[in-house]
């Protein structure tokens, strides 16, 4: 993901913008805003590439080719209907070609992402970890993108940016109804859901999108599978390995997720609150490290630091921040922003800190008017497809419901004192974060949905014909180090690769490639694993 887009991920976080009816970027009405590659691209029952994307940064590495492919809704029953995959292929460097034609497949996480701009903007850190000799595959996920058809639960751009403002609004800790509010727009999800694509929502789960990716397997000749998956991505690698335990040719999963909390309906917040205390403490420690001269929230100790950081959101539940033709800055807004800015260290650190020092100064300055210019661009990467009929598209919300169909429902109603156990749940594991790390088990709670199909036994002895790698950072904000330890219990043979660095995902958590290619590479060039205990150092500085 280029930097301009994670600015604008961070700038939709923290600005509430009361002046406008949403906090995200909205697009045309049911419109399509620009051209859309794919729909040129006929759908075909066996893979028929075609070059596209001739002008990206992927096609200086290699041949850059789309296509799409008809593949059953449900596996169980292909007289349901049929979905069309959106597919993108960087093929191996002219080079370095394999004459085995092996793939990779990558998924970028989310749930929800999208791999066409993923693979085309991150080629080169992509190739740094598989290697060149070998393609680069990624499928657009159900319900993502340009997949076909839309399988979505906002009908219009407008829900689309009411339903993100809602989620917002409503995030617990901020206000004592807050885990109810939550509760209450799970429910208002799940109406939703029963109503747009009511036929479609139960095949978006993660185990009809592994379905997917070994039926595309299968399309481009390979007798097994090659997989990195990121975050979210490793519940989908995981989940893929336990349907297809013997197809596993190689298998990096990086930033990993509880698998067995994530197919539950009550999650495991030890995990799932991640270290985003010990990720915050050090954006402190950096900052100070940094100087006056390069952070601009420098102060006398990282302690003083941290004492003014948490004053800052003191003053916001007192006293929203106004910002100029945008509303007012609000503790919610607040802490999902400085939640996703302990994602990306090198990106967001100095710009958090320069916004940090403009709130508590009360004053705003170019660090915030940067995100009212973010604000106020387009984002990247091209429209998804329209269906004609229905003037559906898939939405950027589907990451919600994705998640909440693989947790499954709970059939009676949450009586509040429990919403609130659930918040207090997290409270013990983060001092900052309970409220954007409680909300989406209280929301699926509230939404009642249920993918037609789920992993509901726990991940245990899961013999793979290859052994997977686990990677993982020592300070991770969303997915600790510690899942990726528990997690490779769960597949005997399988090792842990440590990365001594502060960020979601291994590349966010070292400046340059060493790690992977030390590593990571060879692992996908001949199976071979780091020993056991492997630590890699991550070469970090944000402030530079």
């Amino acid at each position: 993901m280029i930097p301009s887009i994670i600015l604008v991920f961070l700038a939709v976080a923290i600005a509430d913008v009361t002046a406008r009816s949403s906090v995200i970027l909205p697009r045309q009405d049911n419109g399509t805003t620009g051209s859309n590659t794919f729909a040129s691209i006929t759908p075909s029952k066996t893979l028929e590439w075609v070059p596209c994307y001739q002008d990206s940064s992927a096609a200086k590495l290699g041949p850059v080719s789309c296509a799409r492919l008809i593949a059953p809704l449900d596996y169980s029953d292909t007289s349901l209907g049929e979905i069309q995959l959106a597919i993108i292929k960087l093929g191996a460097s002219e080079s370095e070609c394999n004459l085995t034609k092996r793939a990779v497949f990558v998924n970028r996480g989310g749930p929800g992402g999208d791999p066409v701009d993923f693979i085309n903007d991150l080629g080169g850190l992509l190739r740094a970890q598989v290697g060149n000799g070998v393609d680069l595959v990624g499928i657009v996920p159900r319900g993502v993108g340009s997949t076909f058809p839309p399988i979505t639960c906002d009908a219009t751009d407008d829900i689309v940016a009411e339903r993100q403002n809602n989620i917002t609004a409503s995030q617990p800790g901020y206000r004592s109804e807050s885990p109810i509010e939550t509760y209450e727009v799970g429910k208002a999800l799940g109406r939703d859901c029963g109503s747009v694509t009511p036929d479609l929502i139960p095949y978006v789960g993660t185990v009809h999108v592994a379905r997917d990716m070994d039926y595309v397997r299968q399309a481009l000749g390979q007798d097994k599978l090659s997989y990195l998956g990121y975050s979210y991505g490793t519940v989908l690698g995981a989940t893929y390995a336990a349907l297809f335990p013997d197809n596993i040719d190689r298998m990096v999963l990086d930033a990993v997720v509880d698998f067995n909390s994530w197919y539950q309906t009550e999650k495991n917040a030890e995990l799932d609150a991640g270290d985003t205390d010990l990720t915050l403490s050090n954006f402190f420690q950096f900052c100070y490290d940094a100087g006056p001269d390069n952070c601009r929230f420098w102060y006398s100790s990282p302690e003083e630091i941290r004492d003014r950081f948490f004053e800052i959101d003191q003053r916001l539940l007192a006293n929203p921040f106004p910002i100029s033709g945008f509303g007012s800055l609000k503790t919610p807004q607040w802490r999902s922003a400085v939640y996703q800015g302990l994602y990306r260290p090198a990106e967001t650190f100095a710009l958090l800190a320069g916004i940090a020092a403009e709130i508590y100064n009360g004053t705003a300055g170019p660090a915030i008017q940067a995100y009212v210019q973010l604000l106020q661009s387009s984002p990247g990467g091209e429209p998804p497809l329209v269906d004609p009929a229905t003037g559906l598209k898939n939405s950027d919300n589907a990451g919600y419901w994705i998640q909440c169909l693989d947790g499954g429902a709970r059939d009676e109603e949450v009586e509040p004192k429990e919403l609130q156990k659930i918040f207090k749940k997290y409270q013990k594991e983060t001092e900052f974060f309970a409220g954007p790390t409680s909300q989406l088990e209280i929301l699926c709670l509230g939404a009642r949905l249920s993918a037609k199909e789920r992993i509901t036994e726990k991940f245990k002895k899961i013999k793979t014909s290859h052994p997977i790698l686990f990677v993982g950072n020592t300070a991770d904000p969303t997915t600790p180090l510690r899942a990726a330890f528990k997690m490779s219990e769960a597949f005997p043979g399988s090792t842990v690769l440590t990365i001594n660095g502060t960020g979601h995902i291994s590349y966010r958590a070292t400046q340059g490639t060493e790690c992977a290619e030390q590593w990571i590479a060879p692992y996908f060039k001949d199976g071979t694993l780091p020993p056991r205990g492997t630590v890699c150092e991550g070469k970090q500085t944000p402030f530079e």
